[in-house]
């Protein structure tokens, strides 16, 4: 790996910046009276300024300046107006003076500069640098800067440049060859075997294994689904997600997946053996989480399809229904009309009533029609969305199997729903009716009742039960009141809220966990209490708010929403989405 650094670090390494604005010189340039003290038991001028230039300049840059005459003007000019010396010239003199070298020795003793090769803070030092570069896996520029800022914060001579860049360059190279080591040991014989073969052209084929599971499914549709399924199986069928590799840094396995997603296929595979194992077991762990989050984005996508098709085409036929609905009710509203026209008029009434019973048959299909094609106002078309069950059944099975679901305690029930529905498709796969009692029916929505329950035979029917509950999961999916634990996209937004981080009450969602005594919520427009804009405690008897510490992480990493859309590859980041 080549030790390298940036013209920018280099430029300012040891080196006082080329502008120097006022708010940098009394920044650095400030002298305290504890400063001042020290400095004034020199009693010549000449001495007092070469003493604060030095002391100055070591807390600027780092290190001491061969020449003190070199320090920049406004730095000597800053110093000099805090010692009231009037000619800032007079440090000319100071270069030739014996005396600055134990002025060096007096300053690094009194204020705490060590040099870089002394103990223990070189290793210190080093320790951190390791951390840093075993924590992601950062240019060596970023490193070198880094690193920089450290030594002057830690108050550590500066060595020169190459010898920094030269370290910098051995703890990179060090802190990635242990990471290569321990995926390639996690990974064992057989698995290595099957990664190798990942990158072989099967005969008869154009594209390697690998570039055909860097394909996700691009058509959220119904045969992309069960594609995306496919898919999903295929790479978890190679068994890298059952790895434990929390012991590696997550920013490390999102490096190297990223490099395996980007590169040819030729690149990789002459990759030494140990980089090559581990850049293909980072890849293939992270692409069973990616794979799993495609298959749920689909699955969001075609089944809020199939409602909306369902709604369009019930609106349709709604329209061609509404000729013949409004002939039936209008035959209706005349004969009621004669009907009540009549009520006061005892011979009118007889006649109206001997024409009813004349007219009996016609009346009553029109009373048919109008009862067969009347509608509650907002019918959703739940009938339609039942009749594309047979095309929900393709991909229902795998995808309850394939995709582990939790959800808080509000959302429990649809989930009890969401396994009851695969354990009756799994066992009973044709029965298309059952007791009541046998399955879960909390997440029956009114609406859903007439197509789901019939009170008639006491009955479920299938098709509408599987609509009714992959209805709820899908809104409950959309809320993340059910998630898939472990997903970037479709996880938990609130993962600190658990009993191990806020106690028992963090089993459910902070956002939910608001006290129950308040009964009217505050306005977001008034303005806050008297106590509240005084930052004291809550009035006497009100309940304390909960607090998360997920509210504060998750408003600094906040990223861009996310809808669907094909994208090329999951592992391909967006520069929106913070690492």
């Amino acid at each position: 790996m080549p030790a390298t650094a940036d013209r920018g670090s280099l430029a300012s390494y040891a080196r006082f910046p080329p502008e120097l604005d006022r708010d940098w010189l009394g920044r650095v340039c400030h002298l305290s009276r504890a400063d001042l003290a020290v400095i004034r038991r020199r009693t010549d001028p000449v001495t007092q300024l070469g003493y604060a230039t030095q002391l100055v300049t070591v807390r600027a840059i780092g290190t001491f300046q061969p020449d003190p005459a070199a320090v920049p003007e406004p730095v000597v000019a800053a110093v000099a107006h805090q010692l009231g010396i009037d000619d800032p010239g007079v440090l000319t003199g100071y270069r030739d003076m014996p005396v600055r070298w134990r002025h060096t020795a007096e300053i690094r003793d009194r204020y705490g500069y060590r040099d870089f090769s002394a103990q223990p803070g070189r290793f210190a030092f080093i320790a951190w640098l390791y951390r840093q570069a075993w924590a992601d896996e950062v240019a060596s520029s970023v490193l070198f800067r880094a690193a920089h800022r450290q030594l002057l914060a830690r108050r550590i001579l500066l060595p020169g440049h190459s010898v920094l860049v030269r370290l910098v360059a051995t703890v990179r190279e060090r802190a990635t060859r242990r990471v290569h080591s321990r995926l390639a040991r996690a990974a064992g014989p057989e698995l290595r075997a099957q990664l190798d073969k990942l990158l072989l052209v099967p005969e008869g084929q154009r594209r390697s294994e690998l570039d055909l599971l860097r394909r996700p499914p691009f058509t959220p549709t119904i045969t992309g689904l069960v594609r995306a399924l496919d898919r999903l199986e295929r790479v978890r069928a190679l068994g890298v997600g059952q790895l434990d590799l929390s012991g590696i840094p997550p920013a490390r396995l999102v490096a190297l997946a990223r490099y395996a997603d980007q590169a040819w296929v030729t690149q990789l595979a002459d990759l030494g053996p140990e980089r090559r194992i581990a850049t293909l077991v980072a890849y293939t762990h992270l692409l069973a989480a990616s794979a799993r989050d495609d298959v749920t984005g689909i699955f969001d996508v075609v089944f809020g399809d199939l409602q909306r098709a369902a709604t369009h085409r019930g609106q349709k036929r709604r329209a061609g229904e509404l000729r013949d609905y409004d002939q039936a009710v209008a035959a209706v509203h005349a004969h009621m009309r004669s009907l009540l026209d009549a009520l006061d008029d005892p011979p009118a009434l007889e006649e109206v009533l001997a024409e009813f019973r004349t007219k009996r048959e016609r009346i009553e299909t029109n009373m048919g029609a109008v009862e067969a094609l009347m509608r509650p106002p907002g019918d959703p078309f739940y009938e339609r969305l039942v009749a594309a069950y047979p095309q929900i059944r393709r991909f229902l099975p795998r995808l309850i199997e394939a995709i582990e679901l939790q959800a808080i305690d509000s959302a429990a029930p649809v989930l009890a729903a969401y396994h009851a529905l695969g354990e009756w498709l799994a066992g009973k796969p044709r029965t298309t009716r059952r007791p009541a009692g046998e399955v879960p029916l909390e997440v029956v929505t009114p609406s859903w009742r007439p197509h789901v329950h019939d009170l008639q035979t006491g009955t479920v029917d299938r098709a509408a039960y599987t609509c009714c509950v992959l209805d709820q999961v899908r809104t409950r999916l959309r809320r993340r009141d059910i998630y898939a634990p472990g997903s970037a996209r479709w996880g938990d937004p609130a993962p600190n809220c658990s009993p191990a981080a806020n106690g028992p009450a963090g089993a459910t969602r902070c956002a939910r966990n608001w006290p129950s005594t308040l009964t009217r919520p505050p306005s977001l427009t008034s303005s806050p209490p008297a106590w509240m804009r005084r930052g004291g405690a809550p009035r006497p008897g009100m309940p304390p708010i909960p607090a998360c510490e997920s509210n504060t992480a998750a408003a600094a990493t906040r990223s861009c929403s996310r809808l669907w859309t094909p994208r090329p590859n999951p592992l391909r980041w967006s520069p929106c989405v913070p690492r």
